[in-house]
């Protein structure tokens, strides 16, 4: 039965994302509403992140008031 299952749901899957691709294909402002914005979002968010920390200033707060955080 699972076998059956697999076939059943991946023949389906692949129908429904084939589909897709064809719809997308036939308009053209669908698949530059969906092309366009995630390349313009990557180009910006490569360009403004890096990965390098600098003039951070750091404390910590412990507020149990043990002898332990004294030392």
């Amino acid at each position: 039965m699972t076998w059956l299952w697999k076939y059943l749901f991946n023949y389906r899957l692949h129908a429904l994302i084939k589909k897709e691709f064809a719809e997308i294909r036939h308009d053209r402002k669908m698949m530059i509403s969906l092309v366009f914005p995630p390349v313009v979002q990557l180009m910006l968010l490569g360009f403004a992140l890096s990965a390098a920390v600098s003039n951070v200033r750091l404390g910590v707060v412990d507020d149990s008031r043990t002898p332990e955080a004294v030392s």
